[in-house]
């Protein structure tokens, strides 16, 4: 018995070493799946060992995955499917790696057909969108006792997951596509490993991609391949790596899609600034692939730009005094010019004000409405104007928060703040 164990155990280690990627120059990668692929694009250390190994490819990654996607349901917004084609026509692929399989888990015994059947759909898609592309399918990763009593039994959904793994591994071998097995490696992991690999039992924190990485990585590049690859190097190629996945994101989900290509949307402006967006990639892009050819390169955070798409001129605005006179004011009533862009410049475009219980007034100034041209760096802010020496004037500006992304307003609670604005 033990012998047939041992044979069982190593014919699928042998299949899964299979798995090895060999790349050409310029090659790319598109990923598709849930917030595993997401997050793991996010973390970064899994393409920067794959860059690192090839340095000289110049490969390029890709992330198409959605937080909450399914193979049989994935939800966009109205009329995404026109900006979808012209991502897919700009980013044609030579290799998909597929994420799925754990939200799809949740459905148990009664749901595997369906998902079987889904799966074999969603791999015929992949193949008719990218006939030309070699296919990687990654299981999702096991669920970690993290001793949350309010949390599902991690052994109940590890026994569920199980049987979604073995599903995957069954299509993936019937039509001979590629697949990653990350289920058996994360339940040795948790039980290996001295801290939580997890925030929450099925999302991956820190230690948990940076296990998961390396193992995927070895598996894609090859052990031998994967072993020469400095781990200090790696953390730092990957923080390029997150920067270029944001960008990337903003094309897959731009912040302003109701007037990209939604209800109000506008091709003037899709035009005029998708290719931005297209330009800061393939810039990072640059910086990633800089980085993997000289060692001596150290990681630059700050934000790269673009030259301006428009020259922005000052507005010659009414004077105070001169607005005032325009008002119409009851009797019993006057009106006092607490602040203006006069003294405080960035005092521009403001979205939303709110005094606080201290008398101090909070500003949403958003001078990029409707959102920050790409290549721009962001100017939109929280500032909060005080009156010091109760004049009923404000004389003192503090800047909260910076580089906001079209903040939507904020709220006081307790003795904080809540500021909304997008991702």
């Amino acid at each position: 018995m033990g012998k047939i164990s041992l044979f069982a155990l190593f014919c699928l280690w042998a299949l899964e070493t299979q798995a090895e990627l060999h790349f050409k120059n310029a090659d790319r990668v598109l990923l598709y799946g849930n917030s595993f692929v997401e997050r793991l694009q996010e973390d970064g250390r899994f393409e920067a060992s794959m860059q690192l190994a090839n340095p000289d490819k110049k490969l390029e990654f890709r992330s198409l995955a959605w937080t909450g996607d399914e193979v049989g349901y994935r939800l966009r917004p109205e009329r995404y499917v026109n900006h979808l084609k012209k991502l897919l026509a700009e980013w044609p692929a030579n290799f998909l790696i597929l994420g799925f399989g754990m939200n799809e888990s949740f459905h148990g015994d009664a749901g595997l057909d369906e998902f079987r059947s889904d799966l074999n759909g969603y791999l015929d898609e992949m193949e008719r969108r990218h006939s030309e592309a070699k296919i990687v399918l990654l299981s999702p990763i096991a669920t970690e006792d993290v001793a949350n009593p309010y949390y599902p039994d991690f052994a109940k959904r590890n026994a569920e997951l199980r049987k979604y793994v073995d599903v995957m591994r069954a299509v993936a071998k019937g039509r001979k596509v590629e697949f990653v097995d990350l289920f058996v490696p994360t339940l040795t992991a948790y039980a290996r490993e001295r801290g939580p690999l997890t925030d929450n039992g099925i999302h991956l924190n820190d230690l948990g991609y940076s296990v998961v990485s390396a193992h995927l990585s070895a598996k894609l590049l090859g052990e031998s391949a994967h072993a020469k690859l400095e781990r200090k190097r790696v953390d730092e190629v990957a923080r390029a790596v997150s920067r270029k996945a944001g960008y990337v994101a903003t094309i897959v989900r731009p912040v302003n899609t109701v007037l990209y290509f939604g209800v109000r949307g506008r091709a003037r402006e899709y035009n005029a600034e998708m290719p931005r967006y297209h330009a800061l990639v393939a810039k990072a892009d640059t910086v990633t692939h800089a980085m993997c050819l000289d060692a001596s390169l150290a990681w630059d955070d700050k934000p790269l730009t673009l030259e301006p798409m428009i020259k922005r001129e000052p507005v010659d605005l009414p004077s105070p005094e001169k607005m005032l006179e325009n008002f119409k004011v009851a009797d019993g009533y006057e009106v006092n010019l607490f602040a203006s862009e006069r003294e405080f410049p960035e005092l521009r475009n403001p979205e939303q004000i709110a005094f606080d219980a201290r008398g101090r007034l909070w500003v949403v100034p958003m001078p990029s409405f409707p959102s920050t041209i790409p290549g721009d760096v962001p100017h939109d802010k929280i500032i909060v104007l005080e009156d010091t020496d109760r004049d009923g004037k404000a004389d003192k500006s503090t800047v909260f928060a910076d580089r906001l992304n079209v903040p939507d307003g904020l709220a006081f609670h307790k003795d904080g703040v809540i500021i909304s604005h997008q991702p």
